[in-house]
């Protein structure tokens, strides 16, 4: 793995990415009591700061927007991206190509499942903190605006490269 720098890139994205999924996308679908306080505090914290709408409403506090495109993408997120991240992690371990088959799939699939979000964010509009208590849907700050995106870009750019690399390399 050493000896192949993209591919050690390719597996640290997806031990990152595993790890972001378990521990805080997932979070909604845990039993409050189960989760540990440290990941349940950061958890309130990134959706006090942000104002993500996406997670805050898998996790039931936001209620005024129709969001079930998004909680398909989670469940989506369960069943198929997270069993890739340890096929492809295993195959890119142990140099097996057989795994780029998946890998390529995966990334095609997760960055389509990425974009609509970041694009959602981007057209959000900036509100007062009162239409925000009133239920609006909005940002009440450029920087939960610019979180909320960035939080989303990196992985996105990720999918992408790992969806051009592996065909590629098909």
């Amino acid at each position: 793995l050493t000896q192949r720098p993209l591919d050690m890139l390719y597996f640290v994205f997806f031990v990152w990415h595993f790890f972001i999924s378990v521990f805080f996308d997932f979070q909604p679908l845990y039993p409050r009591a189960l989760i540990p306080g440290p990941l349940a505090n950061f958890f309130d914290w990134y959706l006090r700061e942000s104002r993500d709408f996406f997670m805050a409403n898998m996790d039931g506090r936001v209620h005024n927007m129709d969001l079930t495109w998004f909680q398909c993408f989670s469940v989506f997120e369960v069943i198929w991206q997270a069993p890739s991240f340890v096929i492809a992690m295993l195959g890119l371990y142990n140099d097996a190509k057989g795994v780029y088959p998946l890998i390529a799939a995966y990334g095609a699939s997760t960055f389509m499942t990425i974009v609509p979000c970041v694009v959602q964010f981007l057209v959000t509009p900036i509100i007062t903190e009162e239409e925000f208590t009133r239920g609006v849907l909005g940002f009440t700050t450029p920087e939960q605006q610019s979180m909320c995106v960035w939080s989303y870009v990196f992985p996105m750019v990720m999918c992408f490269v790992l969806a051009v690399d592996m065909s590629y390399r098909l």
